[in-house]
Parts: C-alpha cells; structure tokens; sequence
C-alpha cells in the first residue's frame, strides 16, 4: 500500500509547466516598487499572498491534469 497525497501527485505531473508559472507570478510580486508589498510585508499580508500564490498554481495544476495535458522532458 502506498500513500500518495493528491496535491503532490497532481503537482507532479507538470512540474516545468509549474516552474515557469511560479516565475511569471513571482514577477508579478516582486515588480510592484513599494517594499510594503513583499520585504516590509505584515505576517498576515505574506500569508495571504502565499494562499493565493500556492492557489493559483493549483488551480494550473488541476486544470492541466483535467485536460489531461503533460509536459515532461
């Protein structure tokens, strides 16, 4: 029997489609000028942009895995 949490499997199958996502959204971070938005930022600020962050990429996880859409080297 083995044990296979459905995020990690679901992440797994596009991991270089998720890799250039992740890059894209961090620049959408990391652009805006004001350094509340990323270096000063409040706990509870981080927490809710990594929620948000980690959902988007999710959310192109699940939608490439419905399509059933692969990209692997």
């Amino acid at each position: 029997m083995s044990f296979a949490p459905g995020a990690f499997v679901t992440w797994g199958r596009n991991p270089l489609v998720l890799y250039c996502a992740h890059l894209v959204l961090l620049g959408a971070f990391l652009v805006p000028p004001w350094p509340a938005w990323h270096f000063e930022a409040p706990l509870w600020q981080a927490a809710f942009q990594f929620v948000g962050y980690a959902g988007v990429l999710h959310l192109l996880a699940g939608t490439l895995e419905r399509r059933r859409l692969f990209v692997s080297l």
